[in-house]
């Protein structure tokens, strides 16, 4: 992927090869195109922040997730 992949990649690595704490803030834009098809000419869409669903704070640990995306 050639263009919108600085976000995914910064919070991978402060996720996955960081120590530590850091604050997940939103991306500046997103994407739902078909970018494998043409990498070029992405549409992006400028981002309006999180959608607050439920205020508060949380800790722990996460178990599971979809791990097949760290296949290699």
């Amino acid at each position: 992927m050639k263009l919108g992949f600085d976000y995914t990649q910064e919070y991978f690595r402060k996720c996955c090869m960081s120590s530590e704490s850091y604050v997940v803030h939103s991306s500046d834009n997103w994407s739902d195109d078909p970018w494998f098809i043409d990498q070029e000419k992405r549409d992006f869409i400028k981002n309006s922040g999180f959608w607050l669903i439920n205020e508060g704070l949380a800790s722990g640990r996460i178990v599971g997730g979809n791990l097949i995306t760290l296949h290699c």
